[in-house]
């Protein structure tokens, strides 16, 4: 794997349309999407899903990918991130990867990070 680890593991930019069913949740509903993803990385989900009600979510949320790309084993991507997440031709697709990428990535690799239970 190269350094953009959620990237591949999402199929690519595009790959997003290989997943239908996680292309129209996180298109219909991104907060729910993305806190769901960071979740199952072992984040809170309720202030991942929040953090992108506020206006420089495209920001946060390529910030908080990036450190989860990271931890995942890839390296910094995140001035990419910022570039694919603040592009209005790209944003939605970078939303998909972000959430299918930290999905899947937690599947294989477990999250990153032990919840309290």
């Amino acid at each position: 794997m190269s350094g953009d680890v959620l990237t591949e593991t999402a199929g690519g930019l595009f790959g997003c349309f290989g997943d239908g069913g996680n292309c129209i949740f996180t298109c219909l509903c991104s907060p729910c999407a993305y806190g769901s993803a960071m979740s199952s990385a072992g984040e809170n989900c309720l202030l991942c899903g929040l953090s992108l009600c506020c206006p420089i979510s495209p920001c946060l949320t390529a910030y908080f990918a990036n450190e989860k790309n990271k931890e995942y084993g890839g390296s910094d991507q995140l001035w990419g991130y910022i570039c694919k997440s603040c592009c209005p031709f790209t944003a939605c697709c970078q939303m998909c990867v972000y959430t299918k990428g930290i999905k899947e990535c937690a599947a294989k690799m477990g999250p990153t990070r032990q919840t309290m239970e």
